[in-house]
């Protein structure tokens, strides 16, 4: 007998709490961030509406808020794209815990963070620092550290 494959139900963006686990509702958190009706004034709003656009398999605002000139950059966006939404896809996420923000030289900050989520039904938790660069009035994710 063939095994029937449970298909999990996927969060709805526009409806209950914002996945970067701020405690407010999506349209008044992250979704007008995700959604380019405003750009982020820091780092860390920066931080969880990424997440939040991970947790919605929004790529091109991934895409969109990566700085180009950094490590977490990639050439062929459509593989890139192709590779977020996997990624996004086969994920849960429960939830962003800001650690530590701090600012570096002019144009510059870093944000420690912890992702909880699960991929592939294995808990893949992780703490990064990250760095972002100020490039033409907005905050872009440049790279960062798994800690």
């Amino acid at each position: 007998m063939a095994k029937i494959k449970k298909k999990r139900k996927r969060r709805i963006p526009g409806t209950g709490p914002c996945p970067c686990g701020s405690g407010e509702a999506y349209p008044s958190c992250c979704k007008p961030f995700v959604d380019g009706e405003e750009l982020p004034q820091s780092p860390a709003q920066l931080m969880r509406s990424r997440y939040t656009a991970y947790a919605f398999a929004k790529a091109d605002y991934i895409i969109e808020t990566t700085d180009p000139e950094g490590s977490a950059w990639e050439q062929d966006i459509d593989v890139w794209r192709r590779r977020i939404l996997k990624f996004s896809r086969n994920s849960e996420y429960a939830g962003v815990v800001i650690l530590d923000e701090e600012d570096g030289v002019e144009g510059e900050a870093f944000v420690k963070f912890r992702a909880v989520m699960t991929a592939m039904k294995k808990d893949a938790s992780f703490t990064e620092r990250s760095r972002f660069t100020r490039v033409d009035g907005r905050w872009l994710y440049h790279s960062g550290e798994i800690q």
